[in-house]
């Protein structure tokens, strides 16, 4: 594979291998110097990791918002989208976020960013050559990587979250609250090639995209999914009666529940047979009834 020149840089700064182990290598790094100046190891302060790295941030919002954009974590959408502006003029890196982003997205976007940072971050300062080339979805792959590593680093793998046992839905939609970040965020993090390979197959987020007032389980369809490369149909479709997306979506409304089973699969690609952990909260009254289902080999 012809790698970018910034990758290949970064590979060589780092003394690294392969661009993965380069930008573990340029985060654990960065999180050395955090915890120098860090009053807490419990959640990662993206405002302490910023000053850290010398780079100024401008315009993230408070916790405000926090409790609506975990519940309606739909609002991560069908893929990662960022909406940070990224600068280098300046002496410093000077990371922006726009007014209006909910908390939680905003944070994976001033990862995103950092990423983007370590990626031209050089002894002497920063690359300019590679800056100027803009980005590749090689770049913008390990920008995601990074921001995961940043925001969830494996310092917490003592810590119930990361005990990968259980309930797989469950435990992301903890990980997303004791980090937080997006559930999206947070179920791509269990997925990572440093974390612990546990079978995991995918993921998908369900919900009720049309309102017609239908509250049956064929109202649901996938919303955004964690499958690699194999098709799931989004946003439209519906869920196979007595499965247990459907069964979770149907009970009783009231906090969040979670359930287990293993099924025959056929979602789209997405074919075989499956242990499916499931967790569903919100309100089918008021559209706002979502599932979370993981997928591994049973």
């Amino acid at each position: 594979m012809d790698l970018p020149l910034a990758i290949r840089r970064l590979i060589a700064e780092t003394c690294a291998d392969s661009p993965q182990e380069a930008i573990e290598r340029a985060t654990a790094r960065s999180l050395q110097n955090y915890y120098k100046i860090a009053t807490s190891a419990s959640r990662i302060s993206v405002g302490i990791l910023c000053r850290s790295l010398g780079v100024q941030l401008q315009g993230v919002p408070t916790r405000a918002t926090m409790r609506r954009s975990l519940e309606a974590s739909p609002g991560d959408g069908p893929a990662p989208s960022h909406s940070g502006l990224l600068d280098f003029s300046a002496p410093q890196p000077i990371i922006s976020i726009p007014t209006g982003l909910d908390y939680l997205k905003a944070r994976v976007s001033v990862g995103h960013e950092l990423g983007h940072v370590l990626i031209h971050k050089r002894t002497y300062g920063y690359d300019q050559a590679t800056i100027r080339l803009g980005s590749s979805p090689v770049e913008e792959a390990l920008a995601e990587y990074a921001a995961r590593l940043l925001l969830m680093p494996k310092t917490l793998a003592d810590s119930s979250t990361f005990q990968l046992t259980g309930n797989l839905a469950a435990r992301c939609v903890e990980l997303a609250h004791d980090a937080e970040v997006t559930i999206h965020a947070a179920m791509a993090r269990v997925g990572d090639p440093d974390m612990p390979k546990i079978g995991i197959r995918g993921a998908i987020l369900w919900r009720t995209l049309h309102p017609t007032g239908d509250s049956s389980a064929a109202s649901l369809a996938p919303y955004w999914h964690l499958c690699g490369d194999t098709f799931v149909p989004l946003k439209r479709g519906g869920v196979r009666q007595n499965s247990l997306v459907a069964r979770l979506f149907l009970e009783s409304e009231g906090g969040r529940i979670t359930d287990s089973a293993r099924e025959d699969v056929r979602i789209g690609r997405l074919c075989g047979s499956f242990r499916v952990d499931g967790m569903a909260w919100g309100s089918r009254k008021y559209n706002s009834r979502v599932v979370l289902s993981v997928f591994r080999a049973a």
